[in-house]
């Protein structure tokens, strides 16, 4: 099995072990048992829990930015494009049911490592801050979006009917030529 294909059975595994156990489960022994992979085979491509951690979130985070330019490249090229892009694969269900609240309780084990996801999020701020909309705006919409994906990662979120009404309305605000603001 090539490189690449090693690490995406390792991920996928992991996810899956994630997704199935939550963060009680997820130990190097059990990822390579789930990889079908000797722990030795897991090591030589993680040397650690940690670098494992690192390595789903990178690819965590590179899967949705692909997702979100891919979107992007659908979509009308006027303003608001690339966070229309970024609203509608926000909205799209998680891949797998108990991923993410699992991996956000390793992280939290590892708090320092968020600090990986911080130039993914300035870069995609830097996006938003050249999609030709009032950068007020389109930060408000990604911050609702945000929002409403971690609702739905916690269990906290409004009924279903709510959100889509919610996620059609930030869609029409990334249509927004000028922002009007009534209070």
């Amino acid at each position: 099995m090539e490189t690449t294909d090693t690490r995406s059975a390792i991920f996928e595994a992991a996810s899956n072990l994630i997704s199935k156990e939550g963060a009680s489960g997820f130990t190097l022994e059990a990822v390579a048992r789930e990889a079908g992979i000797s722990k030795g085979g897991l090591l030589y491509h993680f040397p650690s829990k940690r670098k494992l951690i690192e390595g789903l979130i990178e690819s965590q985070l590179d899967y949705f930015e692909s997702q979100v330019d891919i979107e992007s490249e659908s979509q009308p090229s006027e303003p608001g494009r690339w966070l229309r892009a970024y609203v509608k694969v926000s909205a799209r269900g998680p891949r797998k049911l108990g991923y993410s609240t699992g991996l956000i309780a390793i992280l939290s084990e590892e708090p320092d490592t968020f600090e990986m996801i911080r130039p993914r999020y300035a870069r995609w701020q830097e996006k938003l801050d050249h999609d030709g909309l009032d950068p007020a705006l389109a930060g408000l919409v990604r911050l609702a979006m945000d929002g409403l994906r971690f609702g739905r990662v916690f269990g906290v979120s409004p009924a279903i009917e709510s959100q889509e009404r919610a996620i059609a309305y930030l869609l029409q605000l990334c249509e927004a030529k000028e922002m009007e603001v009534a209070c």
